[in-house]
This record gives C-alpha cells, sequence and structure tokens, in this order.
C-alpha cells in the first residue's frame, strides 16, 4: 500500500512557541515550507530529505520558510512546530521516501522496506509536532 504523506499547507507552516530551536541554512535546492532537509556532504548545502537513502534521509530539520536554491532560509531542528498538516496526536512522523514529505509512522510505514528511518517527532495536538529529530541509519528490512 506503501506510506501515507501528509498533506501540508506551506502556508500554516509555523513555529508554535518561543523554546523552538530555528537554524539559519543555505539550500541547495529550491524548497517548500514544511520539507525535512539533510545537509549534503558534498557542498555543505540543505536539500530536501528522502528515506529512500541512507544520506538523504539524516533529516536535521523542517523548512520553515520557502527558499530558493542557493538562498538563505530558516530551519525548525528542535521543539514545538505546526507543519502546516492535520496530526494524529501521539503518533510518531518520519521522513518519507518521497522527496521533501513526511509520512506517519503507522502500520503502513511499517510494512515498507528499504525505508531508512529517521524520526522527526511526535504530534502533541493535531497541529502541533514536538520536533525531536532522530536518525537511525538502518532501513526497514525486506
Amino acid at each position: 500500500m506503501g506510506v501515507v504523506n501528509l498533506s501540508i499547507t506551506p502556508g500554516d507552516v509555523a513555529v508554535e512557541d518561543g523554546g523552538t530551536t530555528v537554524q539559519s541554512v543555505q539550500f541547495g535546492s529550491a524548497v517548500t515550507a514544511g520539507e525535512p532537509v539533510y545537509r549534503s556532504s558534498s557542498d555543505g548545502k540543505y536539500r530536501p530529505g528522502d528515506a529512500s537513502a541512507a544520506a538523504t534521509a539524516r533529516a536535521i530539520g523542517i523548512v520553515y520558510e520557502a527558499a530558493d536554491a542557493d538562498a538563505y532560509g530558516f530551519i525548525v531542528t528542535n521543539g514545538s512546530m505546526d507543519v502546516g498538516a492535520t496530526l494524529v496526536p501521539g503518533r510518531a512522523y518520519a521522513v518519507s521516501d518521497t522527496v521533501g514529505k513526511i509520512c506517519a509512522m503507522d502500520s503502513n510505514y511499517e510494512a515498507e522496506s528499504g525505508i531508512f528511518i529517521t524520526t522527526l517527532g511526535v504530534a502533541v495536538a493535531t497541529d502541533q509536532l514536538d520536533v525531536r529529530i532522530q536518525a537511525y541509519g538502518s532501513a526497514i528490512p525486506e
């Protein structure tokens, strides 16, 4: 069946409180608010994550505001964030195997093979993700 990606409305992405860690980074490609991003080892720029490979699954943060390639912008690396989608409280969310997407860690996710696991956080409300990124470096077995 495949993973189910969140339907993110970029205009609804927001930082939820003053305790959230926001970092300025340079993007290597155009990004949209709500996309998980990883740091490229080739040039140090940030690009949309993708759980189908270990390197691209290692998300560092979630884009806070859209930006063009080579532009500087902001990512949330820790704390409360509205990712612009409806969440299920108590459910964990992860980098999807679709570039730049976030998916729920549910039975569809667990049934996939070859996805490199990077959790982005846990929903604490229908509109709030507690961002606590953890890249595991291992894939769901075949």
